[in-house]
Parts: C-alpha cells; structure tokens; sequence
C-alpha cells in the first residue's frame, strides 16, 4: 500500500500517509483508495491525507487549505439512495456506497472548513 501510494502523489501537491498494516484483504484495500479518491476530488489544490487503522476501525482524514467539496456527491457515501449524478471523474462516488454495502460497513463523514473525516 505505501509503496503504491508513494507512487501515484510523486511530484503532485497531495501527499497520503499510511499507518495501516502493511498486509489488507483485496476487498478492504479496494475500499479505501476508493475513499482516498473520494478525499482527493474535494482536495484539488493539493494537501495531506492520512490513514489511521486502530482497534479494527479506519479513520481517514484529509486537511487541506482549501477544499472543494460537493455536498451532493458526499451525501451519496451515507444515503446511496440520493442518486446525484457523476461524471467519469466523480465515479468513485457512485461505487463507494456499492462497495460499503458488499462489506456490511457503514461510514461516517463529516466536513469542516478545512477538514474532511471518513470514519468506518
């Protein structure tokens, strides 16, 4: 996972820290880079994402100067059945919900100014 993600933010403005185990489940690794996709939409200028995995739980948090954030596209993580439509670049919106589903998780999300926490 580090090594993967140390190559796509080499040279960019977004950096992502993992502190996670080095060893994931297919699945489980499919679902969070979908949500670091989802936190790097909102952050479009650039800023710093982190992974925490604690006592079976994820938090991921994404700081960033200035976000861009549709509220929309984040109300389809915790209510899919709010069918906002997405372009090919928004997509991962569209199948985090799916994918939330297939592992029985459900997610928190909660935006601040500057701020973007995705707990699950």
């Amino acid at each position: 996972m580090q090594n993967i993600l140390a190559d796509l933010t080499r040279g960019g403005r977004l950096t992502i820290d993992w502190n996670g185990p080095p060893d994931l489940q297919r699945r489980e690794v499919k679902l969070l880079f979908l949500l670091v996709m989802c936190l790097e939409t909102a952050m479009a200028y650039g800023g710093r994402i982190t992974v925490d995995h604690e006592e079976g739980r994820w938090l991921l948090t994404g700081l960033a100067q200035k976000l861009k954030s549709d509220p929309d596209l984040w109300a389809m993580l915790t209510r899919p059945a709010a069918g906002h439509p997405v372009t090919a670049a928004q997509v991962h919106f569209a199948l985090t919900p799916e994918e939330l589903a297939r592992q029985n998780r459900k997610i928190g999300v909660e935006i601040q100014d500057a701020t973007i926490r995705l707990s699950l």
